[in-house]
């Protein structure tokens, strides 16, 4: 009698029960992050009539990039196939998104592979499997066992006595472990012992005869009843909970309508850059912040925000989704996801460049800014060049080995090889250019492939620095301007005198740091030097002005009037200038070393012609500027010189000098300047000039004549890719392989043949296979940086969002909220990404 009670219990032993709460508490770890929002979601009825079903969380997959096993065409209802947006002002439509719907194809997919189903299911999730119904994989070619056995679609057909064939709807195979199941059986039959039911039936010599008595079994039978029932009840709306599920798919609904107001509210503020929260996080509430703000201003002319407010104020709904968490969730969900795309596209273009920098936050914390440069492949039918910010990381150790170290680890945490670096981009500071123990020569060691070329806008930069240093007249010309706008800038009625003077262009700060941005100082005293000048007249004329002011003024008047002031000003203007086109052009994401190489030839080629004849032209000009002053424009005489004892064997000086004050002025102040900025030119770039001679012949693919110089170019560049006898490609291949490409590029491209029109052609015609070594040369040419103006810019961006008012900001959310303001354009794809997530469920 005991025996028989004892395998008759109901009840689950102890360890039975703690085998089940430790199944739960795994898979409530893998859907916790997603419980706040995913609990409202419900199906979407399609144009055929039948229910299309998104996964879980629980199958969500942690990658973004998984490549879809079979083509399938399920998803047409429920995935974008056009998307318009806008990128720059401009409309952009992304059809056929393989960001959005390969995403959707790979989780529905992963859904309706039976081998990926939970071992417990929910009855919400059993109705939701029956809706989507049984899906049959058909293959080609299925995996073979050790036999040379495998499934076939042959099986998914019952052949009957008269030869007619039925469909075995029930059967499905699961491509993720090669077993076949019943369907029916495996939802409604949990304690079967069959292998169709329980782990799969693999057996595939004796599949035929498992099928014909399987089908025929009682409990099939029963269950195959069971699900055609279930199927009616929910297609005619039949079930027991009918009217529970109606009210659970309106409040779905409902929810969906909300989260998609508060997602275009959170993407609005991030864009502009802007705060949160305020002091208060209570709805209606004063000083309660923008996102509370936003909400209570669109309730006002929205009647779904509308009644979401009225119950969350009366307390009706336990969740209102207008806090602080629902923001941070949002927050981390977009950034998380923006970061995936960005790492799959670099691990997809393989070759990468390091662009780093560092600046102090308003916190006083060191700020590592990471860019990725790389040539992107993620696009159907093109190339381009991107630069990817990855974020701010904060650093205690700015030294070389410290930035080093903490820049191994993030590319190691990201999943980015360091072999596969091709280029290193810095700013000019020795914790980072050093030959020693800096940053660029600790990955060099590492990788020795990672060219290191220092950035062009810095480098340009110290020319400029070093000319302005180049003499006194120099440092007196600049401190001059410094003292006019201090000047006027000093009290609010002496700006108003300096504006009622000069409409066109005002007075501008020096900077101490970007010498090309002084052009806008120098360029509103060379066109308005005669209404400056009369503004600090009128200044230094006003009743009852003080009289440091007043002396400030009359002394910067008569040196605004020295006729060597005006030659300095034009001379300063024309380097400028030049300075000024040369650094815009290089702040471009696509500048390559060769255009690069080829600007700042051309700005020496200027130096050296203007050295020339350029002080004879600058008089010239600043002649006019005299006559615009109402001056003679002649140079004041030079004093005469105290005699000094001298040696007998000492030349003799009879006390005055020995040059003309046009000529004094050509040697003190004109030729050092000219000199030292070409001094300072070959010395800094004579490293871009090295690498631009090892690359050069790649830009000039139309102009490429002779096989041997083309053939001695590619073996050159071969051992440059070489390390442990190991290169990137073999240097005679891509020899043939240029002069082949020629005439097929000749004939279509009429402009210059530049390297990222060979990639677009090799792309868009499918001959990676044909010209592999040229594909894989173009790619890491354009991957090397010669510039690290993004990282200029994304200090830029966390001056905007890390303000004094914000300045106790974690880290985290600086880098999330920083991804969405730098990259806003990937925020609108992960935005409907999310939505769709909500809406097609």
């Amino acid at each position: 009698m005991s025996h028989k009670i004892s395998n008759s219990r109901k009840k689950l032993s102890g360890y039975e029960y703690r085998k089940r709460k430790s199944v739960k508490d795994q898979k409530f770890e893998k859907i916790k992050k997603f419980m706040s929002i995913e609990k409202y979601v419900a199906y979407k009825k399609s144009d055929e009539g039948r229910e299309d079903f998104n996964p879980d969380a629980s199958t969500i997959s942690t990658t973004m990039s998984n490549k879809i096993r079979e083509p399938s065409t399920i998803l047409k209802n429920s995935c974008i196939t056009s998307l318009q947006i806008e990128v720059d002002n401009e409309p952009v439509i992304l059809k056929d998104s393989n960001y959005l719907s390969e995403i959707f194809l790979q989780e529905t997919l992963n859904l309706l592979d039976c081998g990926n189903w939970p071992k417990f299911r929910s009855s919400n999730f059993v109705d939701r499997l029956i809706k989507l119904g049984p899906f049959q994989i058909t293959k080609e070619k299925y995996p073979e066992d050790r036999n040379g056995r495998h499934f076939s679609s042959i099986y998914n057909n019952r052949k009957l006595a008269n030869v007619e064939t039925f469909c075995r709807r029930w059967l499905v195979y699961s491509d993720s472990k090669n077993f076949v199941f019943c369907f029916c059986c495996l939802l409604f039959d949990n304690n079967s012992k069959s292998n169709l039911v329980s782990d799969g039936f693999k057996k595939w010599r004796h599949l035929t005869e498992t099928l014909e008595i399987y089908q025929n079994s009682v409990s099939h039978t029963k269950c195959y009843q069971q699900w055609v029932e279930t199927e009616i009840r929910l297609k005619t709306g039949k079930t027991i909970d009918n009217e529970e599920i109606k009210i659970i798919e309106k409040d779905s609904l409902r929810w969906q309508n909300v989260l998609l107001r508060l997602m275009n509210i959170t993407l609005y503020l991030a864009e502009n850059n802007m705060a949160f929260r305020g002091s208060s996080d209570k709805l209606f509430t004063p000083q309660n912040g923008k996102f509370l703000g936003l909400i209570q201003m669109l309730a006002k002319f929205d009647p779904v925000m509308q009644k979401h407010l009225a119950l969350a104020v009366k307390g009706d709904t336990s969740d209102h989704y207008c806090g602080k968490n629902i923001q941070n969730e949002l927050i981390d969900l977009m950034s998380q996801k923006v970061n995936d795309e960005i790492i799959n596209r670099i691990l997809k273009a393989v070759y990468y460049s390091i662009i780093a920098d560092c600046t102090p936050d308003i916190s006083r914390k060191e700020q590592l800014s990471l860019t990725i440069r790389i040539v992107d492949l993620s696009l159907d039918i093109r190339v381009e060049i991107k630069e990817y910010f990855l974020g701010f990381f904060s650093v205690s150790d700015s030294t070389g080995l410290g930035l080093t170290e903490v820049l191994i680890e993030l590319l190691t945490k990201h999943g980015l090889e360091i072999s596969n670096c091709r280029g290193q981009g810095y700013d000019n500071g020795s914790n980072m250019k050093g030959k020693i123990n800096d940053v660029q020569k600790r990955i060099l060691n590492l990788n020795p492939l990672a060219l290191y070329v220092p950035c062009g806008n810095h480098s340009l930069n110290l020319v400029i620095s070093d000319s302005a240093r180049s003499s006194v007249k120099s440092i007196a010309f600049f401190g001059i301007l410094q003292r006019l706008f201090t000047l006027f800038s000093a009290s609010v009625s002496q700006w108003k005198i300096l504006i009622d003077h000069v409409k066109i262009l005002h007075l501008k700060k020096l900077c101490d740091t970007r010498w090309e941005a002084k052009i806008s100082s120098v360029k509103a005293v060379r066109y308005q030097v005669g209404n400056v000048h009369d503004a600090l007249i009128v200044l230094s004329e006003i009743e009852g002005c003080n009289p440091e002011t007043a002396h400030e003024a009359i002394t910067l008047g008569e040196q605004l009037k020295d006729f060597s002031f005006l030659v300095s000003l034009i001379v300063w203007y024309d380097v400028l200038f030049q300075v000024n086109i040369v650094s815009k052009t290089l702040q471009e994401k696509d500048m390559d070393i060769t255009q690069c190489a080829k600007l700042l030839k051309s700005y020496c080629s200027f130096l050296e012609n203007y050295r020339k004849c350029g002080f004879k032209d600058a008089i010239i000009k600043a002649k006019d500027l005299a006559i615009e002053l109402q001056v003679e424009p002649v140079f004041k005489p030079l004093k005469r010189i105290i005699r000094v004892k001298r040696h007998f064997d000492e030349p003799v000086q009879d006390g005055i000098y020995l040059f003309s004050p046009e000529k004094k002025l050509e040697i003190d102040f004109f030729n050092p300047l000219l000199d030292t900025s070409l001094i300072s030119m070959r010395e800094r770039f004579i490293q871009l000039e090295n690498y631009s001679e090892v690359w050069g012949f790649l830009y000039n693919v139309d102009s490429l004549q002779k096989r041997e110089e083309i053939l001695k170019s590619c073996l050159a560049l071969q051992s440059k890719l070489t390390v442990n006898l190991k290169s990137d490609f073999n240097g005679i291949l891509p020899c043939d392989e240029l002069m082949s490409i020629k005439p097929f590029l000749s004939e279509m491209v009429k402009d210059k043949i530049t390297p990222i029109i060979v990639l677009n052609f090799i792309k868009q015609h499918k001959m990676q296979d044909l010209y592999p070594n040229t594909w894989i040369a173009m790619r890491i040419l354009l991957t090397i940086p010669v510039t690290v103006a993004s990282g200029e810019r994304s200090f830029s961006k966390m001056k905007l969002i890390k303000t004094y008012l914000r300045s106790t900001m974690s880290q985290d959310r600086l880098l999330d909220t920083l991804l969405w303001s730098v990259l806003w354009y990937f925020l609108l794809l992960i935005f409907y990404f999310v939505y769709q997530y909500f809406i097609f469920t």
